[in-house]
Parts: C-alpha cells; structure tokens; sequence
C-alpha cells in the first residue's frame, strides 16, 4: 500500500529583493547625540522638530540622519536646507555620491553634523534631491523665539 505525500510548499529564496525601484530617503531625523554600536546599528538621541532661541541671529549645533533605499547601485543626492516661507537658501551640503549594496541590506546612512546660522524664527524644509530627481524628499521643522 502505497501511502500519498503532501507537496510541501516551496522554499522561500533569501535573495535579496529590491524594494524601491529608485533611490529614496526612508529616514530623516535632527538631533543632539549620535552612537554607533559595533554592529553598525545607530541611535540617535534628542530628536527633534523644533528649535528654539531667545534671540536672534543665532547658530544651532545637531547632527543630520537620513536612510536612503533602493535599488543596489551608485546613487546621487543634493542635500540643502531652505526657508519654506520664501524659498529662499539657508544650507546646501556638497554633492554626495554613495553606494546601495546588495548585502546584507539595501540600504545606506549618512551621518553628518551641521552648524547652522539661522537669522530669525520660521518654518525651514530639508529638501533632498536623489538622482537628479526632484523632489527626493520635503522635510519641514520650525524655529521659535524662546522665553
């Protein structure tokens, strides 16, 4: 008597499978205090959305996170900070250039602390250009007078 074996289903492929199809910004965060674990995981401490000061001009020290994705390849972006009330210019970081691997995860982080002249309060927007696409990304904070 021959007995009758169930199909069991196939195997899941542990290849790595893109999930954008374009470079994109997964993450973007300011913050006071950055710490990198030796196995490459981030924490980022202090995060925040709004900045305060009791006068004005004045400069804000933080650090800048943001998380790109995509398909594995050489990417590009353009990275500037601008005044959302008039669109006008505060910040433009260099032209960065980075790498998207394949393993063990796609994806790359840039990490870089920004020192920031700021002339009075308002609604400011990271705006994140990736591949000469345009917009990669729109990220608004504000800036209030303090007491």
């Amino acid at each position: 008597m021959s007995r009758k074996r169930k199909k069991s289903p196939p195997k899941a492929s542990h290849k790595a499978i893109p999930m954008y199809p374009q470079a994109r910004v997964v993450a973007l965060a300011m913050y006071d205090y950055h710490i990198v674990e030796g196995n490459g995981k981030h924490s980022l401490v202090g995060i925040f959305d709004t900045l305060g000061a009791k006068q004005f001009p004045t400069q804000f020290r933080f650090y800048l996170f943001i998380k790109f994705a995509g398909n594995p390849g050489q990417h590009s972006a353009k990275i500037e900070l601008r005044d959302k009330t008039n669109g006008k210019a505060i910040l433009s970081l260099p032209d960065i250039e980075f790498n998207i691997p394949t393993q063990p995860v796609a994806y790359h982080d840039l990490v870089t602390q920004i020192n920031l002249d700021i002339a009075g309060p308002g609604v400011y927007e990271w705006r994140v250009v990736l591949d000469n696409r345009s917009p990669g990304g729109l990220y608004a904070f504000q800036v209030v007078a303090a007491n």
